[in-house]
């Protein structure tokens, strides 16, 4: 029964979140993280964990190379803040 499901799922959909769902949850994880001053480590890692069984179930490898870009982006939010918050 799963199987028909994941079968019948349009991968389209998944393609878009890789484009921009998951660069702006990196981001707005990034941000929030800096704003609660909490482990950006800890944080990046969970979401690059769920991210990787994402592609484990819906991709194939050549998808893993977003991690990266993920993680970039991750640290950019937290940086930003960080910058900015220092100016105060």
């Amino acid at each position: 029964m799963a199987k028909q499901i994941i079968q019948q799922t349009d991968h389209k959909y998944f393609f878009l979140s890789l484009i921009i769902i998951y660069p702006l949850l990196f981001l707005l994880q990034g941000v929030v993280t800096a704003m609660l001053n909490s482990s950006i480590l800890l944080t990046l890692a969970v979401s690059v964990f769920g991210f990787l069984v994402t592609v484990l179930l819906w991709a194939n490898s050549s998808a893993f190379g977003y991690v990266i870009v993920y993680l970039l982006i991750g640290f950019l939010g937290y940086g930003l803040v960080r910058f900015f918050q220092r100016g105060k």
